[in-house]
């Protein structure tokens, strides 16, 4: 049995977020349908019905996908596979397994002795067991990878600190530890606002926190947000288009912001297409 691996980062991926609900399951429908071999091969119509939309459902489906870079012309996931093990195969994960068990000891373990003079088909034993799991390598690359790209944020944040000379003595990997512990939209934000915490009367004054305290108390959550030069603080903004060549009939749809990351007050209709007068 295959299976498709979906990250963490999903959740907050402005390529992904800024689409409707709606829109990202169908996008997982594909991962899905890519994960079980049909892509490529499969004709706009069949992708279509697979997803069981109509042909100008399909068509509104297929633009949003290629004008994020989510997929190619033939419905295939960007980047799909590089994400995608073949570990995951757990059939042959299992198989694997078995063969190496084989070869160690000389003998099938994983098969029952038969005592009887009669033919007897094997059962089928393709189960999950302890050994479906990610190899050692493919954890610890992936661990590692994760770890630099903390470091490397942290030393941003923790040069842009400016901290005087002898003020604070240590606590840096304390700092480094609460860091990585913080999801990447609030390192972004912890980060963005550092400017605004340096303008402020506390640290102007020579009062100033430490970084440890600025990450565990999450200082940036008090500081002022400047205005987002495309939702104005709101948190979604109107996307404007016209199917018109002349661009007489234009239409609009509230899209989530993906530039300054505030979060909307309330519940936003993201689906309904307005018309524009």
């Amino acid at each position: 049995m295959k299976w498709c691996r979906l990250y963490y980062e999903f959740a907050h991926d402005p390529k992904i977020q800024i689409m409707s609900e709606t829109l990202q399951r169908r996008f997982v429908m594909l991962m899905c349908i890519q994960t079980e071999g049909l892509l490529p091969g499969l004709s706009d119509r069949e992708v279509g019905h697979v997803l069981g939309l109509s042909p100008a459902k399909l068509n509104e489906t297929k633009q949003v996908f290629l004008e994020r870079n989510l997929i190619k012309n033939d419905w295939t996931l960007k980047n799909f596979e590089k994400r995608q093990f073949l570990s995951d195969d757990v059939t042959e994960r299992v198989r694997k397994h078995r063969t190496n068990k084989i070869n160690d000891n000389g003998k099938n373990e994983t098969l029952p002795k038969r005592y009887r003079n009669v033919t007897v088909t094997a059962p089928d034993t393709d189960t999950d067991t302890d050994t479906d799991t990610e190899s050692d390598t493919d954890t610890e690359q992936k661990k590692r990878i994760k770890r630099e790209e903390n470091a490397a944020d942290f030393e941003r944040f923790w040069t842009a600190y400016k901290m005087k000379a002898g003020r604070f003595k240590g606590g840096k990997q304390e700092a480094l530890d609460l860091w990585r512990k913080l999801p990447d939209a609030e390192k972004k934000l912890a980060f963005d606002l550092l400017p605004e915490y340096k303008m402020s009367k506390e640290w102007i004054s020579g009062f100033m926190v430490q970084p440890v305290r600025y990450i565990r108390r999450k200082y940036w959550e008090g500081l002022p947000q400047k205005n987002c030069s495309r939702c104005d603080g709101k948190g979604w903004y109107y996307r404007e288009w016209s199917d018109d060549a002349t661009g007489r009939s234009m239409k609009r749809q509230k899209q989530p912001c993906d530039k300054c990351g505030a979060r909307p007050e309330g519940l936003i209709d993201y689906d309904t297409v307005e018309l524009i007068t």
